[in-house]
């Protein structure tokens, strides 16, 4: 009975298989990863343009903008957040007022305030 030999793929270079048949194979596989990366980019890139199109919600500001806000002193929003009219949150050791609080603050006032000028109108 004769015996068959196996033979190991066309070997080239340091020992690997081909992966392609010739070497139009191969240019036709780069052509299409290079597409495939340029959509990929393409995409990525229209994804960030349309994030950047949005306008970004800001829902906290710094004691130094509310002042600014409400055209007062800064002493004035640090007293406003210690008698407990204007809430502020803490974040990493840093105090942010909530713009819909610092609108509702000045809407309606403080209601030392309201007091104030009920009694004022009433005399």
């Amino acid at each position: 009975m004769p015996k068959t030999i196996e033979t190991n793929p066309v070997k080239r270079g340091r020992g690997r298989s081909r992966k392609y048949a010739n070497d139009a194979d191969r240019i036709e596989a780069e052509a299409g990863r290079r597409a495939d990366k340029a959509a990929l980019a393409a995409i990525a890139k229209r994804d960030v343009d349309d994030a950047l199109k949005k306008p970004i919600e800001i829902l906290l500001i710094t004691i130094t903008q509310a002042a600014q806000a409400l055209q007062v002193s800064e002493g004035t929003i640090w007293n406003l957040m210690r008698d407990g009219h204007l809430p502020f949150v803490k974040i990493n050791g840093t105090r942010r007022i909530m713009l819909d609080e610092l609108k509702q603050l000045a809407s309606t006032g403080t209601q030392e305030h309201q007091r104030d000028s009920h009694e004022l109108y009433a005399s």
